[in-house]
């Protein structure tokens, strides 16, 4: 600390000037002065991510344990976050990682914290940096990072204590990712005091300082084209201690060497904003996407720590042992008392803004052997509050045989008598047995969509098969793997204007792609349904259907041969399948999480097309007469030049040309640009080829030997 109670004398003197120097109110602080983090500020990691998966390829698993408020060992009270080597859920680290997500965001202004780093050779990775708080995936919502440390180029020039960058990332991802970061190498060790980490950002700049310089060594203008990541977005704040990775350059757990257990120490944080610009949110934060109460997802927006943010409060009630959770390690379970009225409920411990909910629904799994109807209600924080009976929705059958099953209540049956931008209890549960009896509780989440259970669109026009699945790039998207394939109009939509038509492409000799949530889909309404798809092909190229849930289950249909499964012919023609979803619950898929609703892959193949997806609780039949049908064309015309190239004639511009050996194996595509074409057949070996010709709803084929 000396060195900062140094800084703010010089400064009360007059006698140097800080970072940015404007007229800054103080508009949120914690300076860690208790025995505990605030919950009503701070949210703790406690999941796998993509910090683990990704680019980053991280080592550490964070947990709450790895966090504490307390003594710096010199009398300072401070966050403290420990980065250990300990085994932990598949990885050989643990560390910290704390956020404002969910619970305080900000737009513009001076962020600013005290940081003492550990020693940090060889492998450590501390960041203070922000994050955009809106529905999009990452680049897309900005990330500013206003300090990090421990770059496998300073750790080679033997720098790492005193080396610091500052970085931005914003979208749109393309095969990369804007970016822009500088650096700069500090007198002093970094790990031997606290130094004050700096961003001034405004409407047309965002720039870094380090331990109040006046100069900044970070500095990018927000201004032109795109960036709104940087202007419109209100941003989180967080801190963590990475262990391993792309920063540090380390891949290989035997290569760290800094010293464990390591902390990071941060002595308080502060933002400071004009006057006349306040721009944050605090409790009255909406929430968005899926909120986790009490789960064990990976893949989630939000989500509550229990036992920190969310405290259980029961009457009536003795806590059990869950010998068999639905997901996961744990799940909360009681003992009835026989004869009294029981109530169970879930309370945050700062009032939250579920706004962003009012089409949503709140979800758990319940087993239980009460014999008897039981409410379900919510509360705000004003003491108001609103049940309804389990028995008001027949479509939810719970069997009292102690099997878990799906429970889920429109948000809007709620709402009205409950005010939605300031909630308390988050989930309650009353009743009465008349003899004793157990429930167990699991997978409690709040989600902006309600289950289907009739129909889920997943990529089709007409309006019947609703809820529909939105391909939205928000959250929603279609993945081409690597760009393994190439989306033609070879093949006409089966219904509507829309028609996943493709062929495989580049040198992989593999092709996939996904219609991929962000947020898990439960589907699990469909456990007795089918899966609705249309299909068209001649190729003879081996592929598979199939889907994919977070929980890492997942699923196929092989598609092998001339023909079927589910009696599938390649003879060009649209044809219905209708697949039970037993069969791919059979292979292991659980539909409480799926991420990838339809997925597609295989060895390379020629033409092909989907369209009308979607789950049924009921088999579909689709009449052929409805099926769309091509008209042959004029007749094209195929040449020999020589023994690598033939001259087709008759082409319309524009028509999507492919060639396809005897037996329909798909070799090569092209689109035609006048009415007659050249193709190369240098790579093809000697045989009978066939070049079809497809233009709107017409096509023309032609034989050539080789």
């Amino acid at each position: 600390m000396a060195k900062i109670k140094q800084a703010i004398i010089l400064l009360l003197l007059g006698i140097i000037v800080p970072a940015g120097a404007q007229s800054w109110e103080l508009v949120w602080e914690d300076q860690f002065d208790g025995q505990s983090l605030d919950s009503s500020l701070w949210g703790i990691e406690e999941k796998k991510g993509i910090w683990n998966t990704g680019q980053n390829s991280e080592f550490q698993h964070y947990r709450r344990e790895n966090v504490r408020v307390g003594d710096d060992g010199s009398g300072n009270n401070c966050l403290i976050l420990t980065a250990k080597e300990e085994d932990y859920k598949g990885f050989s680290y643990t560390s910290g990682k704390v956020f404002t997500k969910g619970k305080f965001a900000f737009r513009r202004g001076k962020l600013e914290a005290a940081i003492r780093v550990p020693d940090l050779a060889n492998g450590l990775w501390p960041a203070f940096w922000t994050l955009g708080y809106v529905p999009l995936g990452w680049p897309d919502k900005g990330e500013i990072d206003v300090m990090e440390m421990g770059h496998s180029g300073a750790i080679a020039n033997d720098t790492v204590n005193s080396y610091v960058g500052a970085h931005l990332f914003w979208g749109p991802y393309n095969n990369g990712f804007p970016n822009y970061g500088t650096s700069f190498t500090a007198g002093e060790d970094l790990s031997t005091d606290y130094f004050i980490h700096t961003a001034i950002w405004d409407e047309t700049s965002i720039k870094v300082y380090f331990n109040q310089s006046s100069t900044p060594y970070f500095q990018m203008t927000i201004s032109g084209g795109g960036l709104e990541e940087f202007r419109d977005y209100q941003h989180y704040i967080l801190f963590n201690l990475a262990v391993g990775g792309s920063l540090p350059g380390i891949s290989n757990k035997g290569d760290i060497t800094a010293p464990m257990p390591a902390s990071m120490y941060v002595d308080w944080v502060r933002l400071y904003q004009e006057a006349d610009q306040t721009d944050m949110n605090d409790s009255s934060l909406a929430l968005y996407g899926t909120f986790g109460l009490y789960e064990e997802n990976d893949a989630i927006d939000h989500y509550m720590n229990y036992g920190f943010d969310l405290l259980d409060e029961t009457s009536a009630l003795a806590e059990r042992v869950e010998a068999d959770p639905y997901e996961g390690n744990l799940a909360l379970s009681y003992e009835v008392q026989s004869g009294q009225d029981f109530q169970f409920g879930l309370r945050s411990v700062l009032p939250r803004n579920m706004i962003s909910y009012a089409e949503g629904s709140i979800q758990f799994y319940m087993k239980t052997d009460l014999d008897s109807d039981f409410e379900i209600g919510i509360a705000d924080t004003s003491g108001a509050a609103h049940y309804v009976h389990l028995s008001d929705y027949p479509e939810i059958v719970l069997p009292r045989d102690g099997s878990w099953t799906l429970i889920y209540v429109p948000l809007e049956d709620f709402f009205g008598p409950v005010d939605r931008e300031s909630l308390g209890e988050l989930l309650l549960i009353r009743g009465v047995s008349e003899s004793g009896a157990y429930f167990s509780i699991d997978e409690v989440i709040y989600s902006e969509l309600v289950p289907a259970s009739d129909y889920f669109g997943i990529y089709v026009d007409d309006e019947t098969y609703t809820p529909k699945f939105d391909i939205n790039n928000v959250n929603g998207h279609l993945y081409n793997w690597d760009n393994t394939v190439t989306f033609t109009s070879f093949y006409n939509p089966f219904e509507g204007d829309n028609v996943l038509s493709f062929r495989s492409s580049g040198a992989q000799n593999w092709f996939g792609f996904g219609i991929f949530s962000d947020d898990p889909v439960n589907l699990t309404n469909f456990s007795e349904g089918y899966l609705n798809i249309s299909m068209i092909t001649e190729s003879a190229g081996d592929f598979y259907i199939g889907m994919d849930s977070d929980d890492g289950s997942s699923a196929n249909i092989d598609f092998k041969g001339s023909s079927g499964p589910y009696g599938f012919q390649r003879d060009g023609t649209w044809q219905h399948l209708s697949i039970p979803m037993s069969d791919l619950l059979a292979k292991g898929l659980k539909l409480a999480q799926v991420k990838h609703v339809f997925k597609t892959g295989g060895a390379s193949i020629g033409n092909i097309a989907y369209d009308r997806i979607f789950l049924s609780a009921e088999e579909q039949e689709i009449p052929l007469g409805v099926l769309p049908t091509r008209v042959e064309a004029e007749a094209i015309t195929a040449s020999l030049l020589g023994p690598d190239q033939i001259l087709i004639r008759g082409l319309k511009p524009g028509a999507e040309i492919s060639v396809f050996t005897s037996d329909g194996r798909w070799v090569g595509g092209f689109q035609a640009h006048s009415e007659e074409m050249m193709i190369p057949t240098d790579s093809y070996p000697p045989g009978i080829y066939i070049v079809r010709s497809v233009h709107g709803s017409s096509f023309a084929s032609v034989k050539f030997v080789k």
